[in-house]
């Protein structure tokens, strides 16, 4: 079965995160609205079709170490 992908375009990787969480980044709650998406579009995929979640940022951000923390292949 294909694997559904989900695809974010951020301009930083604090805007997948609640800003008013105050737990360290990798424990951080993701933000309502990230969240929302997420779930929306992984609703419209097949039940049990795998779900990938590419995020896309700009090259400047990609260096910071908050980016690093995010990836999972």
């Amino acid at each position: 079965m294909p694997t559904g992908r989900i695809e974010l375009k951020l301009r930083k990787v604090s805007q997948l995160f609640n800003t008013l969480d105050p737990s360290p980044f990798r424990e951080s709650e993701l933000a309502l609205d990230a969240e929302d998406y997420i779930v929306g579009r992984a609703q419209e995929l097949p039940i049990d079709a795998p779900v990938a979640i590419v995020i896309h940022l700009p090259s400047d951000e990609l260096s910071q170490a908050s980016a690093s923390d995010i990836v999972s292949r």
